[in-house]
């Protein structure tokens, strides 16, 4: 399986454990209806938000937030808590 059919495979499972969660919070509703269009951004942002997290942590997707740090710099970075702007580029 390659990295975006792993991924879409995780963001699949991980929407519906997410619903599953909401439904058993809200007991009260009686569908689990949705708009069509709320549903595909729904599934969207999580896709987008699932590749920024693994670009972040993985070295299996380009990471443009980080392209200028080596792997030290990143550790670093990631572990002071303090936020660095950093350059983005086509790179």
């Amino acid at each position: 399986m390659n990295t975006d059919e792993r991924i879409e495979k995780a963001v699949k499972e991980a929407g519906e454990a997410f619903w599953a969660v909401i439904a058993e919070r809200f007991p009260e509703a009686k569908t689990g209806d949705l708009y069509f269009d709320a549903s595909i951004q729904f599934e969207d942002e999580c896709e987008s938000i699932a590749r920024l997290w693994i670009a972040t942590n993985t070295n299996l997707l380009p990471n443009h937030w980080y392209n200028k740090l080596d792997n030290e710099e990143r550790i670093e970075h990631c572990t002071s808590g303090c936020p660095v702007e950093l350059p983005l580029t086509d790179e």
